[in-house]
């Protein structure tokens, strides 16, 4: 009940869409879970309704979900994700369009995902994922920008660049937040720019600011 799923979707075997939210006092009054159309929910995959009425769980289009993953109650995934074997994913969290989350990693509840971003595999985090940037460890770290996704995408050269350099101005000195916004908004203003940008001002939890080491 109060599960819609769109066109072209295939369900693996054992896989549960719109069991009540692991929430303790759960009222059973919730806005489900919304999924849009040619998704890929693989065999023994969670998702959990909303916890609330006010906004339902909600998977877009073209996402593939591998086997054993779990999307918690209010979780908001946007378009063409990857979300690897094993993967979990708590309640509130968002992830945005193109983010692939690598098989057994844990996503802490409320965090954010920004898209384009690439999050290792048996990794994990408290904090929010800047969009358009590679991840990896326990606790993540930062260790270079997801140019191969980009690339793939379409993004070109120039902007490559540009997210490259806003990448440096973020993980290569322990400069306050403040002064980091005001080093970015000297970079040349593409979209990718501007979106790493709201992204961090609207970070309520914080984003990662360790910088790890490449090819970890």
């Amino acid at each position: 009940s109060g599960t819609s799923i769109g066109a072209n979707c295939t369900l693996g075997p054992y896989a549960v869409i719109g069991e009540g939210p692991q929430v303790k006092g759960f009222a059973s009054e919730s806005a489900g879970i919304k999924i849009g159309d040619h998704n890929t929910i693989r065999e023994f995959s969670t998702v959990h309704q909303a916890s609330t009425n006010e906004k339902a769980t909600t998977i877009g289009d073209h996402n593939y979900l591998m086997a054993y993953s779990h999307i918690g109650h209010d979780v908001v995934l946007g378009n063409n994700t990857m979300i690897a074997n094993s993967v979990n994913l708590g309640g509130h969290v968002e992830v945005g369009d193109f983010a692939v989350v690598g098989g057994g990693a844990q996503i802490h509840q409320n965090c954010r995902i920004g898209c384009f971003a690439m999050f290792a595999g048996a990794s994990a985090t408290n904090l929010d994922v800047p969009p358009y940037m590679t991840f990896v460890g326990v606790p993540a770290a930062a260790t270079s920008t997801n140019r191969f996704g980009m690339k793939r995408a379409g993004i070109v050269q120039a902007n490559r660049s540009e997210i490259m350099r806003a990448f440096k101005v973020i993980y290569a000195s322990n400069s306050s937040m403040p002064v980091i916004l005001e080093e970015l908004a000297k970079l040349e203003q593409y979209p990718e720019i501007n979106e790493i940008v709201d992204f961090i001002k609207s970070s309520k939890r914080g984003i990662i600011r360790t910088l790890g080491i490449k090819n970890q």
